[in-house]
């Protein structure tokens, strides 16, 4: 499904921007952002690199579009590959965004530099806009196909108790 791929686009390179700030953290003294101390010598001034804005957010929209063009093409089999759509959407989009947004704030013009220190939100935060439209679409498929994911599992284990008892009985 050409939905998955484009997904998992956006997934591996946000995953690659988390372990990219996983290697910063670590030769850079163990610095969490600006405003972080030392916890011990580091290798490489901070930043090291500084994740910006315009590279997290087409990742996080890659990532909403992918999972919205599987949203209407979805059969019950794939209910567990939503749980772990929404689950992903949730900890590497959301989450993530949100901490990159803290550890390498950016100017994002006269509307966000009002509002940043009061609310903490950035312009980096655009990205989460298509996230929560995905979360909805695949949280409303998910409630229509889990039950029938769960009434065709019954039926398999109701099938596989029948043959079981069958294969017991003797000819």
């Amino acid at each position: 499904m050409i939905g998955r791929t484009v997904f998992m686009v956006g997934a591996l390179g946000m995953l690659t921007l988390v372990l990219l700030y996983g290697v910063a953290f670590v030769v850079g003294g163990g610095r969490i952002g600006w405003a972080g101390t030392l916890e011990w010598s580091d290798g490489v001034p901070w930043p090291m690199m500084a994740i910006r804005a315009w590279v997290i957010i087409p990742l996080c929209w890659i990532a909403a579009a992918g999972s919205l063009l599987l949203v209407p093409a979805a059969r019950w089999p794939q209910a567990l590959d939503f749980m772990f759509l929404i689950a992903v959407t949730l900890v590497l989009f959301g989450m993530m965004t949100l901490i990159f947004a803290k550890v390498y704030p950016e100017s994002g013009g006269t509307f966000f530099d009002s509002i940043q220190h009061a609310t903490g939100i950035h312009w980096t935060s655009i990205a989460l806009a298509p996230q929560a439209i995905s979360l909805v679409a695949l949280g409303i498929r998910l409630s229509i196909l889990l039950p029938q994911y769960n009434a065709a599992i019954r039926e398999q284990n109701e099938n596989l108790r029948r043959m079981r008892e069958n294969l017991r009985k003797p000819f």
